[in-house]
């Protein structure tokens, strides 16, 4: 397991950021402090948030236990997935890999079905 170096994190708080203003323009940061707010149990500000992501405030650290509320806020779970332990996120994404192969062998079934037409027991009953 390796640690993510502060200078790292601040960098992929402030893409997110970016990220996120790209879909919701101005205001974004006092937009996500709002939204963060209320899971967090305290009040988040916009400039608390810009704090995190300048590179000349080293000691100022994101909070671990904001990450939900930040990952929610943003609707981007890349700063969680980037704190998770190496056998954490293997797991999650062999989980993701899962699900789809999942939707795919559903849909892979649909179009089987759509070629074979409509099955023998279906076309007992019609001619009834």
């Amino acid at each position: 397991m390796r640690n993510i170096p502060d200078e790292e994190l601040q960098k992929l708080v402030l893409e997110i950021i970016k990220r996120c203003r790209k879909e919701h323009g101005k205001g974004n940061l006092q937009r996500i402090a709002d939204a963060m707010t209320p899971l967090v149990g305290r009040t988040v500000t916009a400039s608390m948030l810009h704090s995190f992501t300048r590179s000349d405030r080293r000691e100022v650290r994101f909070p671990a236990s904001w990450i939900r509320a930040f990952c929610a806020a943003t609707e981007d779970d890349a700063l969680a997935r980037a704190v998770l332990p190496d056998h954490l996120r293997a797991t999650l994404e062999i989980g993701e890999n899962v699900r789809q192969a999942a939707g795919s062998l559903d849909k892979a079934r649909e179009l089987v079905a759509k070629l074979q037409g409509p099955s023998p027991s279906r076309k007992a009953r019609k001619r009834r």
